[in-house]
C-alpha cells in the first residue's frame, strides 16, 4: 500500500510515449483522464500525455488536490473543462509545485478560467 508520503509516480518509457488519455479524439468523453484526491499525496508525472478529458467542472485533463507535485516531460492536449484547469487543474499543499520541465499545454480549454492550468497552492509554486 502507499501512504501520502511516498509519490505516486506515472511513467511513460520515453518522452511522449506515455499516453494516458479518456477518448482517441478530442470533446468526447463525458470524464476528465485522472483524479487523485489524497491531500497528503505527492504526485509525479514523467514522458506522458495527458489528453481528451472533459468534464462540467474542474480538471479536464488531471484533477489532483494533493501535496506535492512534479512534472518532467509532460503534455496536456485537447481536454477541457465547465469551470477551471481545462488540462491541469491542482490544489495544492505546503509543498505545491515542486518541479515543472519541459510542460507543454495545447489546444485545452476552459469556461471560466486556467484553460491550460488553473494552479491553486494552499502552500507555495
Amino acid at each position: 500500500s502507499m501512504t501520502g508520503d511516498a509519490p505516486y509516480v506515472l511513467r511513460g518509457a520515453a518522452p511522449g510515449q506515455g499516453i494516458v488519455q479518456a477518448a482517441a479524439t478530442p470533446n468526447t468523453p463525458p470524464h476528465r483522464v485522472l483524479r487523485i484526491y489524497d491531500y497528503r499525496a505527492n504526485l509525479d508525472l514523467v514522458n506522458l500525455v495527458i489528453q481528451n478529458g472533459v468534464t462540467a467542472n474542474y480538471g479536464g485533463g488531471l484533477l489532483f488536490e494533493g501535496s506535492r507535485l512534479r512534472m518532467v516531460n509532460v503534455a496536456f492536449r485537447g481536454n477541457a473543462a465547465g469551470l477551471g484547469g481545462g488540462g491541469l487543474y491542482f490544489q495544492g499543499g505546503v509543498n505545491g509545485l515542486s518541479r515543472a520541465n519541459n510542460v507543454l499545454f495545447a489546444g485545452n480549454y476552459a469556461t471560466v478560467f486556467g484553460g491550460g492550468a488553473a494552479l491553486l497552492p494552499l502552500g507555495r509554486l
